[in-house]
């Protein structure tokens, strides 16, 4: 059973953590010739933020990004897709709370937004809620069936119940949409461990 364990807690890798490194606080201030970060980001348009809020991410700094895309956000009180943004770099950072909050202010300004629904829908798995996620994930699939990160998280939500394979079948399904996903992979075969008599 304490193998089982281990392997279910690296089944949400693939779909939550994209790395946290400490490579981008520098290039803030490079950017704008500041080495003050808040001092910098002010001085750049809301497109050159959104530039240094990816690099940020693309070197492993969540939270230099989440900081950034927080400041978008405050210069886009009305749009959702900077809420979006910060809600997903929070969730690299491991701030739930943080994430939900940022993803529901999203859905207040757009309550269709998907990527809102399966932020939060992510926000309970990672917090291993994993009924209240599965049933977030089941509503998502039944307005959008081929949502890739719905699909994997429904599976993973699926395997933690120990409901494994309904969870492999979701993620047969997202190997239907998209051959390539790796996370979809990685799920399946962790998934085929999970259900195998030596692990129980």
């Amino acid at each position: 059973m304490r193998a089982a364990s281990k392997w279910l807690r690296s089944l949400a890798a693939p779909l939550l953590a994209l790395g946290v490194g400490a490579c981008a606080g520098a290039q803030l201030g490079t950017v704008a010739g500041s080495a003050d970060p808040s001092t910098a980001s002010a001085d750049l348009d809301t497109a050159a933020l959104t530039r240094l809020a990816e690099a940020a991410e693309s070197n492993g700094n969540a939270l230099n990004a989440a900081n950034i895309y927080r400041r978008i956000a405050e210069r886009q009180p009305s749009a959702a897709q900077p809420k979006i943004d910060l809600g997903r770099a929070l969730m690299r950072n491991g701030d739930f709370d943080g994430a939900d909050a940022a993803f529901r202010q999203a859905l207040a300004i757009a309550p269709g937004n998907v990527d809102g629904q399966v932020g939060i829908a992510q926000v309970l798995l990672a917090r291993q809620q994993h009924v209240e996620a599965l049933a977030a994930f089941g509503a998502i699939l039944e307005q959008h069936p081929k949502n890739i990160k719905a699909l994997n998280g429904a599976g993973i939500a699926l395997d933690a119940v120990g409901r494994h394979a309904e969870a492999q079948e979701h993620y047969n399904r997202a190997l239907a949409v998209a051959p390539e996903d790796r996370a979809a992979r990685n799920n399946l075969a962790l998934s085929k461990t999970l259900g195998s008599p030596n692990v129980r």
